[in-house]
């Protein structure tokens, strides 16, 4: 059961899971990721490294566009 609607969890990062790079960049934190995710387009399918449990993981997001603060 997905109990988050956040774009990320509904891209297949789970709780726990740690972002190592996207679109074959390295990110060395959340500031990073969210600058390399504002320079990709909305619409593309982009390659998000993740590690969960120890492994790491390659899963496809498609960027969408970041919701106004309201």
């Amino acid at each position: 059961v997905q109990t988050c609607a956040l774009p990320i969890s509904l891209a297949g990062v789970a709780p726990g899971d740690v972002i190592v790079a996207f679109d074959g960049d390295d990110v060395a934190g959340p500031a990073e990721f969210v600058l390399l995710v504002t320079r990709a387009a909305v619409g593309t399918a982009r390659p998000l490294e993740i590690v969960r449990r120890g492994e790491r993981l390659t899963l496809t997001v498609t960027v969408g566009r970041r919701p106004r603060d309201r």
